[in-house]
């Protein structure tokens, strides 16, 4: 692999040119080969509440696992609330699971409005769950002729 080099710092880049780091940037000590433990490490998330799409495998388990261990109360969503629960089940700390199925507004509507009934504000919106079909998301909702509105706490997004 290539990279620039500049007082023994080589940096690789991901568009296939080398990148020079910025002088007065600081660097993070962390790397490719550090654990979300190693980077949470003395961090107290007590008291707050995060929300993790795509909680059953890859990074939305390990990033529950990880916030919950750091005292949060995660809500771990899935499309199945039994793969979600399974998840939960599997973390040590205070875990919810519950169902989203991003092609269906009809359960976004029920997953936010669950997790606005627990009445904290979400302190982490994690975003991890992936949309293989959201030409169908779209296709789906013109079909169906609607539009919704979302509001959740001073935020508010419109599905159309």
């Amino acid at each position: 692999m290539s990279g620039a080099s500049i007082a023994g710092v080589t940096v690789a880049s991901c568009a296939g040119t080398d990148k020079i780091p910025a002088e007065g940037v600081p660097r993070s000590p962390y790397g490719e080969d550090s654990t979300a433990e190693e980077v949470t490490e003395g961090i107290d998330l007590t008291g707050k509440l995060a929300v993790v799409t795509g909680c059953t495998s890859g990074i939305g388990f390990e990033t529950m696992r990880v916030l919950a261990m750091r005292g949060a109360w995660v809500v771990g969503t899935s499309r199945s609330l039994e793969k979600a629960q399974a998840a939960c089940d599997r973390v040590q700390g205070t875990t919810t699971p519950l169902q989203l199925e991003l092609s269906d507004p009809d359960s976004i509507i029920a997953c936010a409005n669950a997790i606005r009934g627990i009445n904290q504000p979400p302190d982490m919106l994690i975003l991890l769950a992936i949309l293989a079909a959201a030409a169908s998301r779209s296709s789906s909702m013109a079909s169906r002729n609607t539009s919704r509105s979302i509001t959740w706490g001073t935020s508010s997004s419109s599905i159309a």
